[in-house]
């Protein structure tokens, strides 16, 4: 991808291919476009954690995270950075909104069908 013009741009760090990215949320750099349908329930698969490093002991103050193993288990293999060995490595916690979008959308749904019955049986009575 090839930018022009003036603006700020994010550059990220791709520890799988250990190269610096420049993503773009653009349609124009894009292909293969599909829906993404994970939701709700892989959010309530997910299990947050709180913890600290091993290898910075003196950083005593509790991270609030994920663990990347786990959202491999439960099949959330898109967010999971794997090493050379094929294990994983990291969380690309910026891509975790797409599934609470998906999420809130269920949830919305549900909540409409809800307040439709509600509905149907207040007018029933």
């Amino acid at each position: 991808m090839s930018t022009s013009g003036t603006g700020t741009y994010a550059v990220c760090w791709n520890s799988s291919t250990y190269e610096l990215m420049a993503p773009s949320s653009s349609r124009r750099y894009k292909e293969n476009i599909r829906p993404f349908l994970s939701g709700l329930d892989y959010v309530l698969k997910m299990n947050p954690v709180t913890f600290t490093y091993i290898e910075r002991p003196e950083d005593t103050k509790p991270i609030p995270g994920l663990i990347a193993e786990d959202l491999d288990e439960i099949g959330l293999t898109e967010l999971v950075n794997y090493n050379n060995d094929n294990l994983p490595e990291s969380i690309n916690y910026d891509k975790i909104s797409v599934v609470l979008i998906n999420a809130v959308k269920e949830l919305d749904g549900e909540i409409k069908k809800s307040l439709a019955k509600l509905e149907a049986l207040e007018s029933a009575a």
